[in-house]
């Protein structure tokens, strides 16, 4: 039933059912919109011109009247003649958010949940009628998110990367469903590895398939139900293993269960990326009536047989939590980003941006997503990708920042939401933690936070579970995840701190820090009035630009002065200097968390991409373009790297530049008999150069030496260079007492194929005191 053939119209909150609406014969093509669905209902007036580009400017502020409508979706479908003696459901994947749906003028039901599927038993109804007038109506979408926590997109509500925009639609599909006795109502497939030790593969695996059925309305009654299941292959060749068993009715006739277990010799692990295959299995199921043994419904997914846990974390006190990531026996640091929306409009969801985006990190050696409690419980589209890709996930509920409602009504709603969403996407490998939220205080918010862990520990209890990130400020700065905001954002409130500082973080993860940054100039002016553009100011913070961080991080990293921002002369000059400073920073703060693996668990930047054009910590733009931090991460996120442990960028003349030499091995195999060399290179003088001889241990973070250099001024005035390249640094305009040294590093193998490279630009600055 999805396409672009449904109709949409509008009418103040109650009118709509006054006005008949609801009826089978209502006449509503006059002003009414064709709609796609899967949409929203800002998309589809968008598309018909009725509102301005939201994304423009500030068209988001001209659009808030679309939130005090109820949307009515309609569509009438015909039902299929061999249809007639078989049980009919209508299914919405997705409603945002409180729906009431007819048909044929009959009110099917209530619901509310962007998560949960609604599924209306219309039966009766297509046993007396050729084709069925289906009526979707949706109410304005609630002022206070706090009532509709975990149930809809906080995003909607407006954050600091993105505006208020409240959105309404059939966000996912609608199906006609037919069956004839009884149908699959849920599919769950677990694995158990028999050996999991680090660095060996297991024997055999266990999965275990548990399922449901329940009875339809067609009169049709099976006696016995069986399931038959099988396992094969997905994306390698093996044989096929079969079971099949039957299902226990409930007292009730109305309910069945069952698990079917299957061994699995010498399993096709799922791995990360960078630690194996992400190997997939095709599970079906087909449900069977005993006597006739025909098929009455079948189900079919992709799995993967993997164990994740964690450990405590090296050095780390008694009371920690463990930070440290174990995957199928193996230890794994995790490399990766906060994860927005692909788009603020749910009807823009469209695989052709999942591929982009998530090809685009897995490009960027990311082995890891953190979807953050603003963000949407994500979609199939996403997990499927991340399956196939070989990323891990780690996924937040919808709570973030506030204190909610811990009366029961919203408790139940608030679990029976959850224990839905999570059952959806429960079979998915990448899916290894689930997360209460982000940043609100488990204290007030205590009765809610022990309500989620009992729907993760009864949905899914092979998966990893945390209460919140962080779990308390005060505890997370002593022994947890950690969100490191003092460069930028000063430690929730203070003069934002350097770059450097970053170093001084010692925590057993860090799951946000970041630095805002520019897209392109091509992309400002796409989403900004030609006035606004430059210099920066009201178009940029509406566009969630920090201006002054900006200038202070950029006039820092370009001119060693971070009150020099007035010396930008051009758009093009100011966008390179904050895009280098962001590049810079990044790599910076990676680096420093890389070399303490073991004591780190993993690091996951903020964030990724962008659901609406802006000026923020992306490092892909809303265009789905790369900035120039691109590069500098996919460079510090190399699993086998070599990098530099040093305090600053900006250097005098005879200063004793010193460096450590780290090399950092994320694979779980050695590297023996490698050379590391490091080349340092200055304006008109001879290089210096440094050899190691050394073997890289498995899984490890080793400090090789340090290098030392007393600097020099350096002569001539440096490229101007309109865009980073490859790790370069930006330096613009640079004058005659200012100038630059690079260090260059390689590690080859013993027959001299380039294993890794880095680079690094410094700055001297000869300007007298």
């Amino acid at each position: 039933m999805s396409g672009p053939d449904w109709y949409l119209g509008r009418f103040r909150p109650g009118q709509g059912e006054q006005e008949g609406a609801h009826q089978a014969d209502y006449w509503f093509q006059f002003g009414w919109l064709r709609a796609w669905v899967p949409g929203d209902v800002h998309s589809t007036l968008l598309k018909d011109g009725v509102i301005p580009d939201p994304y423009y400017a500030t068209n988001f502020e001209k659009v808030r009247w679309v939130e005090e409508y109820e949307w009515w979706y309609r569509k009438t479908v015909r039902v299929p003649e061999g249809w007639k003696g078989k049980a009919v459901h209508l299914v919405f994947d997705g409603l945002d958010l409180v729906a009431d749906v007819w048909a044929n003028g009959q009110h099917l039901g209530h619901h509310e949940g962007m998560y949960s599927p609604a599924r209306f038993d219309v039966t009766t109804l297509v046993r007396s009628a050729k084709q069925l007038a289906i009526a979707v109506r949706l109410a304005p979408p609630p002022a206070d998110r706090r009532r509709i926590g975990g149930r809809k997109c906080n995003l909607a509500y407006g954050i600091d990367y993105a505006p208020l925009l409240l959105t309404s639609g059939i966000w996912k599909d609608v199906r006609l469903v037919a069956t004839e006795g009884a149908y699959l109502d849920d599919v769950w497939a677990r694995t158990a590895l028999d050996k999991a030790a680090a660095g060996g593969d297991p024997n055999r695996a266990m999965v275990r398939v548990d399922f449901r059925a329940a009875a339809d309305a067609s009169g049709h009654r099976p006696g016995v139900l069986t399931a038959r299941v099988r396992l094969r292959g997905a994306t390698f060749s093996g044989p096929e293993l079969t079971a099949e068993t039957p299902l226990a009715a409930a007292p009730d006739g109305k309910s069945w269960t069952g698990t079917a277990e299957l061994v699995v010799d010498k399993p096709q692990l799922w791995w990360p990326w960078d630690l194996g295959r992400p190997d997939l299995y095709q599970l079906t199921v087909e449900l069977l009536d005993g006597g006739s043994h025909e098929i009455l419904d079948n189900w079919k997914g992709r799995i993967g047989l993997r164990e994740v846990r964690r450990i405590p974390n090296q050095g780390a006190p008694p009371d920690a939590e463990p930070w440290q990531f174990v995957v199928n026996g193996r230890p794994t640091f995790l490399r990766g980003a906060n994860w927005t929306n692909v788009d603020l409009l749910p009807g823009r969801l469209s695989e052709e941006r999942y591929e982009r985006l998530l090809r685009l990190a897995r490009d960027a050696n990311m082995n890891a997503f953190r979807i953050h409690g603003w963000h949407l419980i994500e979609t199939e589209a996403f997990y499927r990708r991340c399956d196939e890709l070989g990323l891990l996930v780690w996924q937040e509920f919808g709570f973030a920042n506030i204190v909610y409602p811990q009366d029961e009504s919203f408790l139940a709603a608030t679990a029976a939401e959850l224990a839905s969403a999570i059952r959806t996407r429960r079979n998915h490998p990448s899916l290894v933690m689930f997360c209460g939220g982000n940043e609100f205080e488990i204290a007030p918010n205590r009765a809610l936070v022990d309500r989620m862990e009992q729907v993760v520990r009864k949905e899914v209890p092979d998966h990893l579970w945390s209460p919140e990130s962080p779990i308390t400020w005060d505890f997370a700065g002593r022994n947890g995840d950690f969100h490191s905001w003092g460069v930028w954002l000063g430690g929730w409130g203070g003069k934002e701190e350097p770059v450097e500082s970053f170093s001084t973080d010692l925590h057993l993860f860090t799951s946000e820090f970041g630095m805002q940054a520019p897209p392109s100039t091509e992309e400002l002016r796409r989403f900004l009035p030609p006035d606004q553009v430059w210099p920066p100011g009201q178009g940029w913070e509406a566009h969630f630009g920090d201006v002054g961080q900006l200038r202070d991080y950029a006039a820092a990293y370009a001119f060693n002065d971070p009150t020099a921002a007035n010396r930008f002369q051009t758009l093009e000059e100011f966008v390179a200097a904050s895009q280098a400073a962001q590049a810079y920073g990044l790599k910076y703060a990676i680096e420093h968390y890389r070399r303490r693996r073991g004591a780190s668990g993993g690091c996951l930047f903020w964030q990724f991409n962008e659901p609406f054009p802006a000026i923020v910590w992306s490092i892909v733009s809303h265009d789905m373009a790369p900035k120039p931090a691109y590069q500098a991460v996919q460079q510090a996120f190399a699993p086998l790297q070599l990098n530099l442990a040093f305090s600053k960028r900006w250097w005098k003349p005879g200063e004793t530049f010193r460096a450590e030499v780290w090399a950092v091995n994320d694979y779980h195999r050695p590297w023996p008999e490698v050379q590391a060399s490091v080349r340092l290179l200055m304006h008109d003088e001879a290089p210096r150069e440094w050899t190691w001889n050394i073997e890289v241990p498995s899984a490890s973070a080793r400090r090789m030496g340090e290098i030392e250099w007393v600097t020099t001024a350096g002569k001539g005035e440096l490229p101007v260079l309109s865009q980073p390249r490859e790790g370069e640094i930006f330096v613009r305009h640079l004058p005659a007492n200012k100038g630059e040294f690079q260090v260059l590093l390689e590690l080859r193998d013993k027959y001299g194929t380039v294993l890794a490279t880095n680079r690094y630009v410094f700055a001297v600055d000869a300007t007298p005191q």
